[in-house]
């Protein structure tokens, strides 16, 4: 009985190392050079992206342990910001009572805010 051929779709998919050089037609011979070179440039390029990656992590890592040094070991940053937070929040309560009393003020004193806060010797920023 005759060795049957293999489909003429499959080819593609065989092992081409199992194949002569003689039996390819230059068009899959080519086109398995090209896979070839594209499959090994891909791999250079992750193998150097994953390089790069991993220089980013490290020094990433490194200014993270920086900052924590300069921040104070026992220091966690997310109290630190907290309490930031907590002490902006007494600042601006602090600063709408000025103001109040500062409106009440000029109101006693039938004249504007700006007048008080010339008065005063406040400039904008305060």
């Amino acid at each position: 009985m005759a060795k049957k051929a293999a489909a003429p779709w499959l080819l593609p998919f065989r092992s081409v190392a199992s194949l002569s050089p003689s039996r390819l037609s230059p068009a899959i011979a080519q086109s398995d050079i090209t896979l070839t070179v594209t499959i090994a440039l891909n791999a250079r390029r992750n193998v150097r992206e994953g390089r790069q990656q991993q220089e980013r992590i490290a020094a990433l890592q490194a200014e993270v342990d920086e900052l924590q040094q300069k921040l104070g070991e026992s220091e966690d940053a997310g109290k630190l910001v907290s309490r930031h937070i907590k002490l902006l929040h007494r600042y601006n309560e602090a600063k709408d009572a000025a103001q109040i009393l500062m409106g009440r003020l000029a109101a006693n004193r039938q004249t504007t805010i700006r007048q008080i806060h010339k008065d005063y010797g406040l400039t904008q920023d305060d």
